[in-house]
């Protein structure tokens, strides 16, 4: 609670000064401490000291499965990667980050886990951090992360439940 309550001092301190929330460098050590922090108190993952993920920012990420498509973001377990687009705000990142915590932990093991079982989790967290930044930005949609976990079950996943 202690950490949240600095959060919102915080975003709301920067929101006064300069109208967005102060973060630290992107891709440092610092700022994904700063997330896992942030992800730690509105979740049960944690961080425990394995190896940073590599972030690396482009202009464009296409998404190869079923069919190609433009993404904001996504993390690669394999070479332990968060690849997010240029414009791809806080909230993707700490999205992502979820993604990586989830496969540190054995939640997630790329070419296994369905992903309808890993997203809610991660739109949910991401979530919060729009609500406490008082982002206009879309929510996730309930409807769809139900229906993204009942593929799972369906066999539509793509990938083995658990």
């Amino acid at each position: 609670m202690k950490r949240l309550t600095a959060y919102i001092a915080g975003a709301v301190f920067a929101v006064l000064l300069s109208g967005c929330v102060a973060l630290p460098p992107d891709g440092g050590p610092s700022r994904a401490h700063y997330i896992f922090d942030f992800i730690a108190d509105n979740s049960d993952y944690v961080y425990n000291g394995e190896p940073l993920p590599t972030v690396v920012r482009d202009t464009e990420l296409t998404y190869q499965y079923g069919r190609s498509r433009v993404i904001a973001g996504t993390y690669w377990g394999p070479n332990n990667t968060i690849y997010l687009i240029d414009s791809a705000d806080f909230g993707v990142e700490i999205h992502e980050y979820v993604h990586y915590l989830q496969t540190m932990s054995g939640e997630l093991v790329e070419g296994e886990t369905c992903t309808g079982l890993i997203e809610p989790a991660a739109y949910q967290i991401e979530d919060k951090w729009l609500d406490l930044i008082d982002s206009d930005a879309p929510r996730s949609d309930l409807l769809w992360l139900i229906m993204m976990e009942s593929a799972c079950w369906s066999g539509f996943g793509g990938r083995n439940g658990h």
